[in-house]
């Protein structure tokens, strides 16, 4: 035996031991390299399924909205041609940051007091008309005041469309300022009416 430890074959075999325990200890960290390259790349194929379904989820979005704002401005601008003989659409840009921008198109900077109080009205009762046509379950009410800058055909108008729809529109106003309506119109859709010797919550 100790002839075989001094021989320099042992010597060679001690040392190819230990060249094979470094080259499997090499072998186990390429190995472990090799499986977290492959778990790198399928979390990226599964970041890339997902990345495709959000694009995907991104693009019905859009052509669901393109839709519905069809839908809205089919009744949106046939009231504004209603109220005020203009038709105006609500059009949308995606900006260079991909967000959305609404606007209403045909609406100038110098438009007066109570037109822009006669197409938020019409907007509004429009929406309503979506929220109906589309099925969307929602509050199918707006609140106005101030509409005594309305013009009385306008007005008229607005109030007619309102009382026929399947919501309600509702407003605060003073009734010497109301346009002449047909019999008992005014009576029959007046919710609260205010007097000085009747004031809200007797104060």
């Amino acid at each position: 035996i100790g002839a075989l430890v001094k021989s320099p074959e042992f010597e060679k075999a001690l040392e190819l031991r230990g060249d094979l325990q470094e080259k499997l200890k090499k072998l186990g960290s390429l190995e472990q390299d090799l499986k977290d390259l492959q778990d790198m790349k399928a979390k990226i194929a599964q970041v890339d399924r997902d990345l495709l379904e959000t694009k995907k989820q991104i693009e019905d979005g859009k052509a669901l909205l393109r839709d519905r704002v069809g839908i809205f401005n089919k009744h949106f601008s046939e009231l504004s041609k209603v109220l005020y003989g203009e038709q105006y659409l609500l059009t949308f840009d995606e900006t260079d940051r991909g967000s959305l921008s609404f606007e209403l198109k045909a609406v100038g900077s110098n438009v007066g007091a109570g037109k822009k109080v006669s197409q938020t009205a019409a907007f509004d009762v429009a929406y309503m008309r979506f929220l109906i046509e589309t099925g969307i379950n929602f509050p199918r009410f707006v609140c106005h005041d101030g509409v005594e800058g309305i013009h009385g055909n306008q007005l008229t108008a607005l109030l007619t469309t309102a009382n026929q729809l399947n919501g309600q529109l509702i407003l605060s106003a003073l009734r010497d300022k109301l346009p002449t309506m047909p019999d008992n119109f005014i009576g029959e859709n007046t919710i609260l009416e205010l007097a000085q010797d009747d004031k809200l919550f007797n104060l």
